[in-house]
């Protein structure tokens, strides 16, 4: 079974020339594939800052008690757990200006309770130090506080990671594909076109490989142009989305501006490919021909 890329039809979208037709079909499928690549970047990036960042880490909310402040909770914390062998470090985190908010409403409110503070207890790598082993001791020492586990969502994180990744793949595969399919439709098309001139440069002497080297350049370019405006209308759109929409979730995927690069190879794979996919198209067009 031969892969005969000319009798590919991509209908009902398919372009019918090779100029403008085939840039704007290049520019929407792109447009998704670019799309596609930053926000898996972007995914790929917050998979990786969360497992270095928190990924080995239990956050401790040391709570006021008694005559003691939050404050003298979590340095008491700090000194006990610093000592602890699977331990790397402590860190008090610095008050937000949420904390002092609600310590300002506790205030007012009369109750008297002062907003926690809360500590990054760092673990050292392969320590097997469970959340019981770092609350025993400090409630020995009357100290009331509470626990968040990172690790509990490493699994998590990582399967959902690995799910989108895959799914990322298969899209961009699916991209590729129908700039291909594109590509040799078109290239089909303008052989149909100048069938008269193709008869003649046979009748002439020309060979086949010369007659299908007419029209890789022409679709490559149209490719490329519609691969080009349809990554810049992908890293505006994602901007334009993640400013009106979707602020909290894009922060959520550690969108940064570096994340947009992986819009930049998108014109020049869309030209390769249409330079590809349009050479073997021509070729099996032309061989129909004879």
């Amino acid at each position: 079974m031969s892969l005969n890329v000319a009798r590919w039809r991509p209908a009902p979208l398919a372009p019918r020339s090779t100029g403008m037709g085939l840039w704007m079909a290049v520019l929407a499928v792109t447009l998704i594939g670019a799309a596609a690549s930053i926000i898996g970047m972007a995914g790929v990036r917050a998979g990786t800052a969360w497992r270095a960042q928190w990924g080995e880490s239990i956050t401790i909310a040391a709570l006021g008690h008694g005559l003691e402040t939050s404050e003298a909770a979590a340095a008491r914390i700090e000194d006990l757990l610093g000592r602890h062998a699977g331990v790397a470090g402590v860190q008090i985190q610095d008050p937000t200006p949420n904390d002092a908010l609600i310590g300002g409403l506790m205030d007012a409110a009369g109750q008297g309770v002062d907003a926690p503070r809360f500590l990054i207890v760092r673990l050292r790598p392969g320590a097997k130090v469970t959340q019981a082993d770092l609350a025993t001791p400090v409630a020995a020492q009357a100290i009331v506080a509470r626990y968040d586990d990172h690790r509990t969502q490493n699994a998590p994180i990582e399967r959902a990671a690995l799910i989108a990744a895959g799914a990322l793949a298969a899209a961009l595969l699916a991209v590729l594909i129908v700039i291909a399919a594109l590509a040799a439709h078109a290239a089909r098309i303008g052989v149909r076109r100048v069938r008269g001139r193709m008869s003649l440069l046979r009748s002439l002497g020309a060979t086949q490989r010369f007659m299908a080297a007419q029209f890789p350049g022409p679709v490559s370019m149209s490719a490329t142009i519609g691969g080009l405006i349809g990554a810049v209308l992908a890293v505006a759109l994602i901007l334009w989305g993640a400013d009106r929409f979707a602020r909290p979730w894009f922060t959520a995927l550690a969108l940064d501006d570096w994340d947009l690069l992986a819009a930049l190879p998108w014109p020049l794979i869309a030209g390769l490919i249409g330079w590809v996919f349009a050479r073997l198209g021509a070729g099996g067009a032309l061989r129909r021909l004879t």
